[in-house]
């Protein structure tokens, strides 16, 4: 049963690497260098009649970027899968 588990540990740990790996190499073509320029629509219009999209861009620090995903996913907690437990209430 240990040698089991371990082996699944293993395999889990190689698949991590490689992601890990893949999101390294990943580089967004919008990237300025601590920045992420990103394009935003939203409703611009004045009247029900006169549709309009405005458009908005924001420069948002990468370094926040990725701290705000990190606790949306501690938020949602493990997997279905996963025997882990969540450590923040949801």
């Amino acid at each position: 049963m240990a040698a089991l588990a371990f082996r699944s540990f293993e395999s889990k740990d190689r698949n991590s690497i490689l992601s890990k790996e893949k999101l390294q190499n990943l580089k967004l073509p919008s990237e300025k260098g601590e920045y992420i320029d990103i394009k935003l629509y939203f409703d611009g219009s004045k009247n029900d009649k006169d549709v309009k999209i405005a458009k908005e861009e924001r420069l948002v620090n990468k370094e926040e970027l990725v701290g705000e995903i990190i606790m949306q996913e501690l938020i949602k907690g493990p997997a279905v899968v996963s025997e882990s437990k969540s450590i923040l209430p949801k």
